[in-house]
């Protein structure tokens, strides 16, 4: 009896996993540059000097210049990496520092 309904469930799963519809790609890249950042950095914290961004899936050097253009129009100033850490899930946090260098 138990062996008759297990291999029942074996036979409808199988059948319905070879009826699903696979032809869809799994889509493993952006459209853009824009798409890539607006879905992987985030702003985390805003102090009065400094910005933080979380990120993922983007180079350091690409949120550096984000954080070059906040700095020069919020504080007429450079932008300095203090640190990059991790955080969860594969991401990390940059925190990036508005002053001028004497």
């Amino acid at each position: 009896m138990y062996k008759g309904i297990l291999f029942s469930l074996f036979i409808f799963s199988s059948i319905a996993a070879c009826s699903t519809d696979s032809s869809q790609p799994v889509k493993t890249t952006y459209d853009s540059t824009y798409d890539r950042f607006v879905k992987n950095v985030f702003i985390r914290e805003k102090t009065p000097n400094s910005i933080v961004y979380e990120y993922r899936d983007v180079r350091v050097d690409e949120v550096a210049l984000l954080a070059g253009k906040y700095c020069q129009e919020t504080y007429q100033a450079p932008a300095h990496l203090q640190a990059i850490r991790l955080h969860k899930n594969n991401s990390r946090l940059a925190t990036f520092h508005c002053y001028e260098l004497q």
